[in-house]
C-alpha cells in the first residue's frame, strides 16, 4: 500500500468515527461517560433521552467498539473503551464546556475560583 492509499484508508477511519460525532444524543452520552462508567438509568436521567433512544446508541456505539460495558448482577455500566474518543471529548470540553462550567459554578458558588476546572478525568485504558 503506497501513501496516498495509507492515507485514504486512514480518512476513511476518521470519517467512520466522526459520523459518531455528528448525532447531539451521542455527544451528550459521550459527555456523560467521559466523567466515568455509568448505567442506562444514568445516562437517560442526565440526558433527557428515552430508554429506547439510549439503548440504540449505545449499541451502536458499542458496534463501533467506542464503549464497552461491565455487567453487575442485572445491571449494565457502559464506559468509553476507546482512547481516540477520551482525547476528542477532551478536545471538545475545551472548546465548548469549560467557560460554560466555569459561569455555571461561580455563579452558584461565589467563592470558586474562576481559574479551577471540573474538566472531566480521562481514563487510563492500560494501553
Amino acid at each position: 500500500m503506497d501513501q496516498i492509499e495509507l492515507m485514504q484508508h486512514r480518512a476513511e477511519e476518521v470519517a467512520a468515527l466522526m459520523k459518531c460525532f455528528a448525532n447531539p444524543s451521542r455527544i451528550m452520552i459521550f459527555c456523560q461517560l467521559s466523567c466515568g462508567e455509568k448505567n442506562v438509568t444514568s445516562l437517560i436521567n442526565a440526558t433527557g433521552l428515552s430508554q429506547t433512544a439510549v439503548s440504540q446508541h449505545l449499541k451502536k456505539l458499542k458496534q463501533e467498539g467506542l464503549i464497552d460495558y461491565r455487567r453487575e448482577h442485572r445491571e449494565l455500566f457502559y464506559s468509553i473503551s476507546n482512547k481516540d474518543v477520551l482525547k476528542i471529548m477532551d478536545s471538545l470540553y475545551d472548546i465548548y464546556c469549560f467557560e460554560f462550567n466555569q459561569y455555571s459554578e461561580s455563579t452558584a458558588n461565589n467563592t470558586k475560583d474562576h481559574n479551577s476546572t471540573t474538566k472531566p478525568t480521562s481514563f487510563d485504558l492500560g494501553e
